[in-house]
């Protein structure tokens, strides 16, 4: 046999035996020391994001609850327009709960006996439950200092006479506003409406509302 076949010979018995060698090893997975760095790393990936993710939550909740608010006074007042007559969002501050209301039934008052608390004779179209939220969105004011006109905020979380916005026919209706904020109490929103049917939707910044 010449020495170039001899090569070529090694060659064929080498490159076998090298695959089984690889396919043996991939074979194997993963050793208990890549495991433990994996676990390791994912602790550690876990104890940097988990705070920040529990303190971003309520704000996120928080801004979901201001926004729907905003959306169901801009639902109403479409209703109140294509089906022209008026319609009422009617508030009940001490349980952290509002009503969509379509009609406000045989004593023609939104806020007439237990409206507020929803088992009054008002026609309620749906009920929203902040604590549905959770993060304890409420209405409040939180750290909030002044209200949306740059006064002295005098503590009255919703400001609309008998705690009801009423938009009419024309699409106008009540002028108020409603705070909003979590269990933190470092984030607020304020939710409101002018005579004029336009609606607001605001943020607190450190020294103003906007």
């Amino acid at each position: 046999m010449s020495p170039r076949e001899i090569k070529t010979t090694r060659k064929v018995e080498i490159m076998p035996h090298c695959r089984k060698q690889q396919s043996e090893k991939s074979q194997q997975g993963f050793t208990m020391v890549e495991v433990i760095i994996v676990l390791v790393m994912i602790g550690v990936m876990s104890a940097i994001a988990i705070p920040g993710i529990m303190k971003w939550l309520p704000d996120y909740r928080l801004k979901s609850a201001a926004r729907d608010l905003y959306s169901n006074f801009q639902q109403i007042r479409i209703f109140a327009l294509k089906e022209n007559k008026e319609w009422a969002i009617v508030f009940d501050v001490t349980n952290n709960r509002y009503y969509l209301c379509s009609d406000d039934g045989a004593d023609n008052d939104w806020s007439g006996t237990n409206d507020n608390i929803g088992s009054g004779d008002n026609t309620i179209y749906q009920t929203v439950d902040l604590q549905t939220y959770k993060s304890g969105i409420k209405f409040a004011h939180g750290e909030a200092t002044l209200d949306v006109s740059g006064a002295v905020h005098p503590g009255d979380d919703v400001t609309y006479a008998g705690d009801v916005v009423v938009f009419n026919s024309r699409g106008t209706g009540s002028a108020g506003y409603a705070y909003l904020d979590h269990q933190e109490n470092s984030t607020s929103y304020v939710v409101g409406t002018l005579t004029s049917g336009s609606i607001q939707l605001k943020k607190w910044k450190a020294t103003t509302w906007e």
